[in-house]
Parts: structure tokens; C-alpha cells; sequence
């Protein structure tokens, strides 16, 4: 503790320039460059300095041919990708992916209500924390203030009424709504009672011999596959929000004066809640070359959030890999198994390691110390982050073999102040 609150106090004392040179220095001790082209990169969401942005061409012949996806790679093509080497510094929850492993878009009858009404709960809850925090931290800090947050946004579904959509949106500082639905704009401007800095409508629309105009926000995974079936395989690929957001935002950096004062873009799925312990953190690692994409947490189903699970008779309609992802759980530690870590985490960490995500080995992080989900008993650990729902305590490695970026939870005094050992 002497040796950081000593290394602190040269900084100050040192000339100004030499001050922000060590500050630097430090900050970035805290980080890693995530080089991978393969994947291990990728957040689904981004904090890109406004010079990065502003410098990518995105037209229409290009977004045409991307996938939602694109959207939380455009910054790679020009700046490095920066991630946290403590868990809890940059992430976010992804939510949908515990919607998919439950498959509770497929379930029915009792349970399924049951299920629904729990989760709802929780995360309306949340909700209702998140805005009051937000509220507290009006007196924002120029930073914040100069960060413009964007999401899109697509819930016209006809079981996704105007609560259903206001339920999946988060309060917070300069929120913009990216939609191709003039529905859900009409809702965001008028009657959502949220207060966006801006609503961007796009058009989602594609040309094709076959199908003629049709509308294409997003691409469900039926249409996904008939259509890489068909004449044209690349036309299941194409879904045009994501892509289409940061063209939007770019246009609006370059001619809305509303937007000047803005330095900074994130830029996030709508599916996914950001968890940052420190903001000054993550903006000080930004700028034209480099910026910071935010590990990417999985949820699981489990029964300290939805405690109807932990009833057998309404685990018979779960999908085979949700009932196997209930008997890892049991078997590392039963149901009380999970890290609770509070807001902030003062004194809590979780090391990721500092690979380059390059695959070299010998490097904690490396791809020979991924921890593999799909066996009876992982070795990986669960956290409940600020009240989030249970995750594994890691970035997604490989998301496709469920191989992760694994880390433990620490807990000792000013763990936050000292960071991860070199």
C-alpha cells in the first residue's frame, strides 16, 4: 500500500507533462492490446475515440453486404483494441445469450410464465436501481459528459408491447436509439418517457431477384439458413442495423452541432449492460489508434435469480444443454457457488492475464489456459457483478466451444488500487 500511495505522490510532484506521461504509463499497466483476428476481440461493443469514427468510410455498398455483427468491429480496421486486464475494470453482460441457453423464446405453460415473470423482475429491479444512480450523477463529470453512448435497437415484435420495449432500455448520459423500425423511433421519441439524446432512423432494406425489396434489420437464424441455401449465400449474412448505427453516428459527428462536443462513441448491442468500475479508466486508454472493447460476460441460468429452476419439475422443458449447464453448476459448489462483487469492487479483482490474444503461449490468458465450460465439474468460477445476473467469471474465449478466458475472484484490501500483478 506505502509503495502505491508512494509511486502517486512523485507523480505529483512531478512537472505536468511528466505528471500525464506517468498517469499514462499507469493506466495502461491495467490493460492489454487484444491483436486477435480471430475473434477474441470481439465485445459486441466498443469505446472509440470520435477521430476513429469519423475516419471509417461506411457506405451503402458495404453495409449491404454485413452481419449484425459488423457493427462491433467496425474500429478494429483502424485502431487496436484494448482490453482490461482485471475482469471488473470493462465489461459487459450479455444477456440474450441466457435467453438463448435457457430457451425460454421456445418454452410454454407454466413454467415458461413462471420463468419470464422471475426474470422480469430481476431485471426490472435493476432498471429502477440503474436510474436512480443515474440521477444521483447528474453533476457529471466532462468526460462522461463528452462520451455519446448508441444502441440499436429492433422490438417490434407483436409480443413486445411499449413496456416489453421499455423494460430492455438503460438510463444513462447522452443515449442515442439507432432503430430501422419508425415504430420503435415513434415509441423513443414519444411515448418511452426515457429522455434519449437523439433517436436515428435508418433504412433496413435490401434489393434481391428472389425475394424483391424486403426488409432486413436483422437476420433470424431460419432466414439465416434457407437463405445460404439459396441461389445467393451471402444474402443470409446480410442484416443492416448494426453497421448502419455507426454509419449514422458517423454523419452526425461530421454535420449535427448538437453532437460537437462530443469526443467519444460507444457503441453497444442493445442486449448487453455495461459494467465499469472507473470511467476515467477506460477514456484514458482511448484515442486515434487504440480503443477499448469490454469483455464480454455470460450469464447462466441459474436458481439464485430465477429460484424456479431449482425445481425439478420445471427443469423438464429446459433444452438439453441448459439441464447440463444446471448439473456443472451442482457439481461446482451446488447453488450457493456464486461471487457476489459490489459496485465498484474497491476490493475485489479478477486477472485475466495479459496475452496479446495473439495465440502466443506462456502468458497468463494465453489460449493454452482457457478453461473449458462443457465438462462435468469446470474449473471455471461464478460472479454476480453489481447485481447482475450470474456469470462466468470470464471473457468469452471461444464462443462457439464455449472455451473461456477464465479468471479467479480475489477479494483483499484495496485489491482495485493495487491491479493484477505483472
Amino acid at each position: 500500500m506505502r509503495a502505491a500511495w508512494g509511486c502517486l505522490a512523485l507523480v505529483a510532484a512531478a512537472p505536468r507533462h511528466e505528471q500525464q506521461d506517468a498517469l499514462q504509463s499507469h493506466q495502461l499497466k491495467r490493460w492489454y492490446d487484444c491483436v486477435d483476428p480471430s475473434g477474441e476481440a470481439y465485445g459486441a461493443a466498443w469505446l472509440a475515440h470520435r477521430d476513429t469514427v469519423l475516419a471509417h468510410r461506411i457506405d451503402k455498398k458495404i453495409a449491404e453486404n454485413t452481419n449484425m455483427e459488423t457493427g462491433g468491429w467496425i474500429p478494429r480496421e483502424l485502431a487496436t483494441p484494448r482490453q482490461s486486464v482485471d475482469l471488473y475494470d470493462c465489461g459487459v453482460e450479455h444477456l440474450s445469450w441466457l435467453e438463448r441457453r435457457i430457451g425460454l423464446r421456445d418454452a410454454r405453460g407454466e413454467a415458461k410464465e413462471t420463468l419470464d415473470a422471475e426474470l422480469l423482475d430481476h431485471l426490472g429491479a435493476r432498471a429502477e436501481r440503474l436510474r436512480r444512480r443515474s440521477a444521483r450523477a447528474r453533476t457529471a463529470s466532462p468526460h462522461r459528459l463528452s462520451t455519446v453512448a448508441v444502441f440499436p435497437f429492433f422490438a417490434t415484435s407483436p409480443d413486445c408491447g411499449a413496456q416489453g420495449r421499455k423494460r430492455v432500455i438503460q438510463v444513462c448520459f447522452n443515449v442515442v436509439l439507432s432503430t430501422c423500425s419508425a415504430a420503435d423511433a415513434a415509441f423513443a421519441r414519444t411515448s418511452s418517457g426515457l429522455p434519449f439524446f437523439d433517436v436515428l432512423l435508418s433504412d433496413c432494406h435490401l434489393d434481391s431477384q428472389k425475394r424483391g425489396r424486403f426488409f432486413k434489420p436483422r437476420a433470424p437464424a431460419r432466414v439465416v439458413l434457407a437463405e445460404r441455401r439459396a441461389a445467393n449465400p451471402s444474402a443470409g449474412r446480410r442484416s443492416l442495423l448494426g453497421a448502419l448505427t455507426v454509419a449514422r453516428v458517423r454523419e452526425k459527428l461530421k454535420s449535427a452541432k448538437a453532437w460537437a462536443p462530443f469526443h467519444y462513441v460507444y457503441y453497444s448491442e442493445a442486449d448487453q449492460v455495461l459494467h465499469v468500475r472507473d470511467a476515467r479508466r477506460v477514456i484514458a486508454v482511448v484515442d486515434e489508434g487504440h480503443y477499448v472493447s469490454p469483455h464480454r460476460m455470460q450469464p447462466l441460468a441459474h436458481p439464485v435469480d430465477l429460484p424456479a429452476l431449482a425445481v425439478k419439475a420445471n427443469q423438464l422443458w429446459l433444452p438439453r444443454w441448459s439441464r447440463d449447464d444446471l448439473r456443472r453448476i451442482r457439481n461446482v459448489g451446488d447453488y450457493d457457488n456464486v461471487t457476489e462483487v459490489p459496485a465498484g469492487a474497491p476490493h475485489d479483482m479478477c486477472c485475466v492475464g495479459r496475452a496479446r490474444c495473439d495465440g502466443a503461449p506462456g502468458v497468463m490468458g494465453s489460449r493454452a489456459t482457457w478453461s473449458p465450460w462443457k465438462v462435468d465439474a469446470p474449473a471455471l468460477r461464478l460472479v454476480k457483478y453489481d447485481g447482475s445476473l450470474a456469470m462466468i467469471a470470464a471473457h468469452q474465449g471461444n464462443y462457439g466451444q464455449l472455451l473461456f478466458r477464465g479468471c479467479t475472484p480475489v477479494h483483499e484490501h484495496n485489491a482495485a488500487l493495487h491491479g493484477c500483478p505483472a
